[in-house]
């Protein structure tokens, strides 16, 4: 019947014909941008957008401005407030005498600004030029080793109030804060 070479041609090609793509069975597919865009993105009005979005970061500028205005402001506030509390505690220590200072390991001295015999607390002023309270504003010096006493300063304002400890170092001619 057929012959072996008829046969190999014949199994070839069906093959062939197995791998061939038949075109007219693939759609024809058009690129439409309006099946890809979601609808909400149509729907989009970019211009108020643009313009919330401005507003936005206006006010988020605005913001940190004011934030860096109050934080400028408390730290001249802690400037004056540390200023002050150095100049009462070189006072302090200038105008300390042995027998100011506490005599026994855990005694106390206290002193208002107002009892210290010097000029400079009947001028102390916070930064907004209001006289800070003198009478209120107070002193305690402890014994608190041999030589060793330890400086409790409080200071009171009309808008802040602070209390600083220091330990001072203190020979029979004159006392030092210690680091």
């Amino acid at each position: 019947m057929y012959d072996e070479k008829e046969i190999k041609y014949k199994k070839r090609k069906k093959k062939t014909t197995k791998n061939k793509i038949n075109l007219k069975k693939i759609p024809n597919i058009n690129f439409n941008w309006n099946t890809i865009i979601p609808p909400i993105v149509k729907k989009i009005n970019y211009k108020q957008l643009s313009l919330r979005l401005s507003l936005l970061l206006l006010v988020m500028m605005s913001v940190i401005f004011l934030l860096s205005r109050i934080n400028k402001q408390n730290t001249q506030i802690n400037e004056k407030f540390d200023e002050n509390i150095m100049l009462i505690t070189n006072a302090v220590i200038e105008s300390l005498e042995e027998k100011d200072l506490p005599i026994n390991i855990g005694n106390s001295v206290f002193f208002t600004l107002n009892e210290i015999k010097t000029d400079l607390f009947h001028e102390i002023k916070d930064e907004n030029n209001d006289l800070c309270n003198i009478e209120e504003s107070y002193i305690n010096i402890t014994k608190t080793a041999e030589m060793e006493y330890t400086l409790k300063i409080y200071l009171k304002c009309p808008k802040k109030e602070k209390i600083i400890e220091q330990k001072l170092f203190c020979t029979a001619s004159n006392c030092k804060i210690m680091d």
